[in-house]
């Protein structure tokens, strides 16, 4: 089985981003409105939804990479949870949290 400290460090470098994201995110929402014209506010409004959907995706990417982490730690990082068998290193180096391997992943097994 391949070593998993390359992608551990890759895991922690993505937590890390991740975590800075959301602390962004989360102060960009809390800000007061710039404004009191109607117009105005109604584009905040807007902009805070799309950034809070961009929190929210980048919360659920942190549990994904959370989770690779602790498989790390369990010694079965590269094992699919499907099958059982190998995942394939090239399908971790693209998406480092992958819980499935790619046959499982294209079939849905």
């Amino acid at each position: 089985m391949p070593d998993t400290a390359a992608f551990k460090q890759k895991l922690l470098d993505q937590k890390a981003e991740l975590e800075d994201r959301i602390s962004r995110v989360k102060q960009n929402i809390r800000r007061a409105p710039s404004t009191t014209d109607w117009e105005d506010l109604a584009t905040e409004r807007e902009n805070n939804e799309v950034v809070d959907a961009l929190g929210n995706a980048a919360v659920e990417e942190l549990e994904h990479v959370k989770t690779a982490l602790t498989r790390i730690e369990r010694g079965c990082y590269f094992i699919c949870d499907r099958c059982r068998h190998e995942i394939e290193v090239a399908r971790l180096e693209a998406m480092p949290y992958a819980t499935v391997c790619r046959h499982c992943a294209e079939n849905g097994d």
